[in-house]
């Protein structure tokens, strides 16, 4: 008993180092102050410990961030890489195809260079060869000037005999390219009944180079007609003188439609022949000359001149002729130049042109068609 109430009349204080817990209103206790403040410098440190963590984070974030940027710019860069390769691509074969271009130019400028060449040496020959047939004519005419002419017709019924142009010496063949003169062909003219004989004396019987393929001439106003119809041909550039048909169609197998030439006729009674390229291959017609006129064979409309009927052919509906074939290509510049001159002004007013010296005038009227 009396150490129970010893017990219970001791009091014991409490401890200056622990703070007994307080009792909340709702009988719960409530720690001492310390051990709050240990708590929340717990949480600060765990809090200072999340900020350090999310720091952490958001500088590997950035660190991320910049290593994606970082391939980006490296893929852009590789694309303008890219790009620019192709730039350079597109660029070096633009430089290429111009190169090309210009080795082209180069090489045209050069083929004019050397057509002009040829050209220049092609008119140099013409001009030669004209000369010597200006030298000939002379010649000729000066010799045609003696001839004898046949008598006049005396009888409406005599018969037809043959005369000869008295010529000093003849061409034992037949030239490449037909002499402009009257070959050594005879002259059907009316002769009166007593006369059977020329009024020329001749070697009996006819030696053979005085033989030719094309038929006797039937009057001289025949004569120099075909004389000058040929002298206009020569100029003209696309007749090709003696030609075979086979060799006519094999040159004018590969041209356009419509294209055409001229040539010598291999029959004996006809002069000239035309060739062209048909809707169904190469043709060749004869052209006949009756009455000093000038027609296809088959065909009744007859022209006083071959270039008339060539120029109706080319303009009518049917259009069977659009473009002459000339032996020699391209035309030159002064073939061009004459041309459009006649086109513009028409042959008969060439005489009247202003500023024309007489070559020019002569060169023109060597040819005043515009075929």
């Amino acid at each position: 008993m009396m150490v129970r109430d010893t017990l219970a009349a001791t009091t014991v204080e409490p401890s200056q180092n622990h703070t007994a817990p307080t009792q909340n209103q709702d009988g719960t206790q409530q720690l001492p102050g310390k051990t709050l403040e240990h708590v929340e410098q717990q949480n600060r440190v765990q809090e200072q410990q999340n900020q350090v963590l999310e720091l952490e984070n958001l500088e590997l974030l950035g660190q991320e961030n910049e290593l994606l940027e970082q391939q980006n710019l490296e893929q852009q860069n590789q694309v303008l890489e890219l790009e620019n390769l192709e730039l350079l691509g597109q660029e070096n074969e633009l430089l290429e195809q111009q190169n090309l271009e210009q080795q082209n130019q180069v090489l045209e400028l050069e083929n004019l260079e050397l057509l002009g060449q040829e050209n220049e040496l092609l008119e140099q020959q013409n001009l030669e060869q004209q000369i010597q047939l200006l030298e000939l004519e002379n010649t000729v005419q000066t010799s045609t000037d003696n001839l004898t002419r046949p008598p006049d017709k005396t009888s409406s019924g005599g018969p037809l005999h043959l005369w000869w142009p008295q010529q000093s010496s003849f061409r034992t063949a037949r030239p490449s390219i037909p002499l402009p003169w009257p070959s050594p062909r005879p002259c059907l003219l009316p002769i009166p009944l007593p006369c059977l004989r020329p009024p020329l004396h001749l070697p009996d019987p006819i030696p053979d180079y005085w033989t030719t393929h094309l038929r006797p001439f039937f009057s001289q106003q025949e004569y120099v007609l075909v004389r000058h119809t040929h002298r206009q041909l020569v100029h003209s550039g696309y007749y090709w003188g003696p030609m075979e048909m086979e060799e006519a169609h094999r040159t004018l197998l590969h041209t356009p439609p419509g294209s055409f030439l001229i040539r010598d006729s291999s029959q004996p009674d006809v002069f000239f022949t035309l060739s062209y390229h048909g809707d169904q291959g190469p043709i060749s017609v004869r052209v006949l000359l009756t009455s000093q006129r000038f027609r296809l064979n088959g065909s009744n409309k007859a022209f006083d001149s071959l270039f008339a009927l060539l120029q109706f052919y080319m303009e009518s509906s049917h259009r069977r002729l659009r473009r002459a074939w000339r032996r020699e290509r391209p035309m030159t510049l002064q073939q061009l130049c004459r041309g459009r001159i006649i086109e513009l002004y028409g042959a008969e007013r060439i005489d009247s042109l202003p500023e024309l010296n007489q070559v020019v005038t002569q060169y023109l009227q060597d040819y005043p068609y515009s075929i």
